[in-house]
């Protein structure tokens, strides 16, 4: 059964957006290694109203995770990208 985390990059540049969208990716066949049902579903939101509603940070990114902020205001580092990934993925499987 797979086990999918939501991810919400909010970001009015689609440059950031897909930086961390990489990051997300090579983070994920890292945790695929150990944990081959996990999925992601990536969101971009590149609005400012719809970014203002989840953070006051326009300027850098900033990274949800199943509706938690992970990362506001900076470009996370895949090791705490698989990190986030993976305490997602294991309060998923807990709940399930």
């Amino acid at each position: 059964m797979m086990t999918r985390v939501h991810v919400q990059i909010l970001s009015y540049r689609a440059s950031y957006r897909i930086l961390i969208r990489r990051t997300l990716q090579s983070a994920l066949q890292q945790i695929q290694r150990e944990m081959p049902e996990a999925e992601l579903f990536i969101e971009d939101v590149g609005d400012v109203a719809e970014i203002l509603k989840y953070t006051p940070v326009l300027a850098m990114p900033c990274m949800l995770m199943d509706g938690r902020p992970v990362c506001m205001g900076r470009f996370p580092k895949k090791e705490e990208t698989c990190l986030w990934l993976k305490t997602a993925l294991e309060a998923k499987g807990s709940l399930e």
